[in-house]
């Protein structure tokens, strides 16, 4: 997948997109509960907080957030629910490129997880 940024281009190809929970220098996924403390520690933007507050007991969303480590800065992070539906986003660079990168990448994520709905079924 083209994404308009190399360095992101080549870590996609490398690293490709975790489902799982855990991290490494370019994303991490954590798994959310509404009544979870460890909400309050993520330092998430308000929206999320909020999205991940108003879910009904016992839903759960996926944290995704993408560092993007050549230029020290955040990407983009993302909401995804249990169906691999994103909730709510929020991207960090501003810039028209980096932009188009992360509505790729948003698109990327949700390939993803409707292919291990499929693969798991």
């Amino acid at each position: 997948m083209e994404t308009g940024i190399k360095a992101l281009d080549k870590l996609l190809t490398a690293q490709g997109i975790k489902l799982s929970p855990g991290s490494n220098g370019f994303q991490s996924v954590t798994e959310l509960r509404p009544a979870d403390p460890k909400v309050v520690d993520l330092k998430i933007p308000y929206c999320m907080y909020q999205k991940v507050m108003m879910l009904p007991p016992g839903n759960r969303v996926k944290y995704h957030h993408f560092y993007l480590q050549h230029r020290q800065c955040r990407l983009a992070s993302y909401l995804v629910n249990e169906n691999g539906d994103i909730v709510e986003q929020v991207f960090y660079q501003r810039d028209a490129r980096s932009v188009a990168a992360c509505k790729k990448l948003a698109i990327l994520i949700q390939k993803c997880y409707r292919l291990h709905e499929r693969e798991a079924a």
